[in-house]
């Protein structure tokens, strides 16, 4: 809240809060402090000043991203809910607008003093966004940037849609990765069920067995034989699907 300072940092759970303002995927509330290097994956719903990276900023935040679901009932933004001070400083700061749901970077502000940029996910995969240092950060084809000390070598992805029995697009959900018979990460599904999961390079190898599945909000899942990164292992609840070819 007052001051201090987060870097080379992340979080990929769902934050959910009700009856409560300034609720983010990393920060609830940035005031005067400084963020850097740092980026959020999940999904974030509340009744107030809800965005995908912090709830509410008036602090510096530079070199980060959001993609996860956003959601409330008031000021919402892709990557700051609120901004309350004019002296807050953006820079090299990105959503994904196709998985956070959301067309701006903040849904309200005192003046800002930068910018916050839209990006599909696409353009967000596979190459770092301007301003990022590549010393400090790493990608891949298909994948979004981490930060370089997570993997000792290019991870792998595990990624698709999320699917509700009706067949539209569940978003929120959450879904879990695992290779083998080994549970890697977990991950929500984007606004639009899109999910992402990240497993050390080399994992998927060999014709391994993988598999992603649902909990929450209901049971489902998808498995494929594959010796390296998969996508379009979609899920629809209350299936198990099993891909072949």
């Amino acid at each position: 809240n007052n001051g201090g300072s987060i870097t080379y940092s992340y979080a990929t759970g769902s934050v959910s809060a009700s009856n409560l303002s300034r609720v983010g995927g990393l920060i609830g509330t940035n005031n005067s402090g400084t963020v850097t290097n740092a980026y959020a994956m999940g999904a974030v719903t509340g009744d107030g000043s809800v965005g995908g990276l912090a709830g509410q900023n008036g602090g510096t935040i530079t070199n980060v991203f959001a993609t996860g679901m956003v959601a409330g009932n008031s000021i919402v933004g892709g990557l700051i809910g609120q901004i309350v001070s004019s002296s807050d400083t953006f820079a090299n700061a990105y959503f994904d607008t196709q998985t956070t749901g959301q067309s701006v970077g903040y849904g309200d502000s005192n003046g800002t003093h930068g910018t916050i940029t839209a990006e599909t996910t696409a353009q967000l995969q596979g190459a770092l966004p301007s301003g990022f240092d590549s010393s400090v950060w790493s990608t891949g084809t298909g994948l979004y940037p981490y930060l370089t000390y997570q993997f000792s070598s290019t991870p792998q992805a595990i990624t698709g849609t999320v699917y509700g029995s009706t067949g539209s697009a569940l978003a929120g959900a959450s879904v879990t990765g695992a290779v083998n018979g080994t549970i890697y990460n977990s991950a929500s599904s984007g606004a639009n069920g899109y999910y992402y999961v990240l497993v050390p390079g080399g994992t998927i190898a060999s014709n391994a067995g993988v598999l992603a599945y649902t909990t929450s909000p209901s049971n489902g899942a998808d498995a494929v034989t594959a010796s390296a990164s998969v996508g379009g292992l979609d899920i629809v609840t209350g299936y198990l699907t099993q891909d072949t070819t």
